[in-house]
């Protein structure tokens, strides 16, 4: 795996799950969201159980940023829209890899990635059982 996807996922989890955030810390996680859904395609390949954990993990910390009140600072809808459909679309992308991967060991039946403001963007795998 290429070591600069490993330092921004590393930089992207350290910054997202800091404490307290900034508008800077905030602006900064929803530029960079797309970067570290990259990371979880390429991990799907690797690790499916690191992939799918992470996944699921990148979603909260990045909706993280809508639900919390930042002093003097929430995204507007015009910021989350601008960036709503390629997040989407990335969001996709990695769920597709990780579904994928997991139904090598789990009969996975479908998945699904919505978005809505002001919560973020939702992503879930189903599995029969």
């Amino acid at each position: 795996m290429d070591d600069r996807i490993i330092l921004k996922h590393k930089t992207w989890v350290s910054l997202a799950t800091k404490e307290m955030l900034v508008k800077e810390d905030a602006v900064e996680i929803m530029e960079s969201f797309e970067d570290e859904l990259e990371w979880v395609r390429t991990q799907a390949e690797v690790d499916a159980w690191d992939a799918y954990s992470s996944l699921m993990t990148d979603v909260v910390l990045f909706n993280r940023i809508f639900t919390f009140r930042i002093p003097g600072w929430v995204p507007t809808p015009a910021q989350v829209q601008a960036k709503l459909k390629s997040w989407v679309n990335a969001a996709r992308a990695a769920v597709e890899a990780v579904a994928r991967a997991l139904s090598k060991v789990f009969n996975v039946s479908g998945y699904s990635v919505g978005a809505g403001f002001p919560m973020g963007v939702s992503v879930s795998i189903s599995f029969t059982l």
